[in-house]
């Protein structure tokens, strides 16, 4: 068995969460680009309108969260800060 090195578990775990926060970021990009096609298109239609604005502002305020997930936090993480809380960490 090789000695791992003390972070190479982090390290792995830092990765594979960015790996994934990117694939999240480009299912977001495509819902928001779909969202944007479909306000463009919606015409006179209030309805329609209100909820292409609804799912392009949602999809923002997921790539905002995908963003963060890409950041290491600076210092420890805390059971009690925002992840988990419906809140967006700065």
């Amino acid at each position: 068995m090789s000695a791992q090195h003390p972070n190479g578990k982090k390290e792995t775990e830092r990765l594979s969460v960015h790996d994934a926060a990117h694939d999240l970021n480009n299912v977001m990009m495509t819902i928001a680009g779909s969202a944007e096609l479909l306000l463009e298109s919606a015409g006179e239609n209030q309805q329609l309108k209100h909820w292409a604005e609804r799912i392009l502002r949602a999809s923002r305020e997921g790539m905002a969260l995908v963003d963060s997930l890409k950041t290491p936090p600076k210092g420890p993480v805390r059971s009690n800060d925002s992840f988990g809380q419906g809140k967006v960490p700065a």
